[in-house]
């Protein structure tokens, strides 16, 4: 069984003109993309694939697409999480029957859910496929913080929850998942707080920047997995201004439009989502030009 680990690409979705549909040939250039920067997975139909304004039918469809295109180089590991327990079994069951290596599940979303709630659904949709489970505790998007206990006491009764996505980006909950003697294993998904994340022993992460930074974040867990604390914290803190950046701009708008800047296809973000502002993406370009001076090339930025 894969055990997940370094960087995994939380992959944006590229839309044809408007938004109209998936464009799959963009779709399957961005995944060999940042397959060539040595990522160690992909993470279809996420927060950042914009699954919230996708159709079960798109989200099945680049999810065929994205496995196919990988071919077996790296785990791909597609968000199924959705507004219903069946409507995760069912994009839970799809995953698997096309390969899938794991699955990342975030609870249902709008109405409010509790802990008892949130464990029935976990252990529905785990015993629907014989697959790893990711959590997904993304709190500002949920209306749930999934906590450290909670998701301990879970992994104890449901083996296939091995892994917890911690969107929540709070240092002192990443240190109590990574240092506990504990079931569950935490991947940290905020781009802001990686070095100090992976210096603190978290295994690894899922994030949006690793669309268009992933080679430099291929060095970093490089550089974790040698102990080289010091290669950690200088690229690190050559990357913090970018992805402090577009954590402070709208999130996926930013993230395409990075995407775009480093010869990668994106699109425009599916409506309502707005696109970036004139005034916002210069300063995102500039941001860009700078990191790509600090990294040795490992970013390029279209001129």
């Amino acid at each position: 069984m894969t055990e997940l680990s370094g960087t995994l690409s939380a992959l944006v979705t590229p839309f044809t003109d408007g938004g109209a549909e998936v464009d799959e040939s963009a779709l399957r250039v961005l995944v060999d993309k940042v397959v060539d920067d040595g990522i160690d997975g992909i993470v279809p139909c996420g927060g950042t694939g914009e699954f919230a304004t996708m159709t079960n039918a798109e989200r099945r469809r680049v999810v065929e697409i994205v496995l196919d295109q990988v071919a077996g180089r790296i785990p791909v590991v597609p968000h199924v999480g959705a507004g219903s327990t069946a409507q995760a079994v069912e994009l839970s069951r799809h995953a698997a029957d096309h390969g899938a290596a794991a699955l990342l599940l975030t609870v249902p979303y709008f109405e409010p859910i509790t802990e008892p709630e949130a464990a029935e659904y976990y252990t529905r949709v785990a015993g629907s496929v014989a697959l790893p489970i990711v959590a997904y505790n993304q709190p500002a998007g949920t209306g749930l913080q999934q906590h450290p206990a909670f998701l301990r006491e879970l992994a104890s009764r449901v083996p296939a929850v091995r892994y917890v996505k911690d969107s929540f980006g709070d240092l002192g909950q990443l240190y109590d998942f990574a240092t506990a003697d504990e079931p569950v294993r935490v991947l940290n998904g905020v781009d802001s707080v990686l070095g100090p994340a992976f210096l603190l022993g978290v295994r690894g992460h899922i994030t949006g920047g690793a669309n268009f930074l992933g080679a430099v974040y291929r060095q970093i867990t490089d550089a974790v997995r040698a102990g080289d604390q010091a290669t950690v914290a200088r690229l690190w803190v050559a990357t913090y201004p970018v992805a402090r950046l577009i954590e402070n701009l709208p999130y996926n708008a930013a993230v395409k439009a990075a995407c775009e800047l480093t010869g990668r296809p994106a699109s425009l973000t599916r409506s309502p989502a707005r696109p970036l502002t004139a005034d916002e993406h210069a300063v995102l370009a500039r941001a860009l030009r700078t990191l790509e001076g600090a990294v040795d090339g490992l970013v390029k930025v279209a001129r």
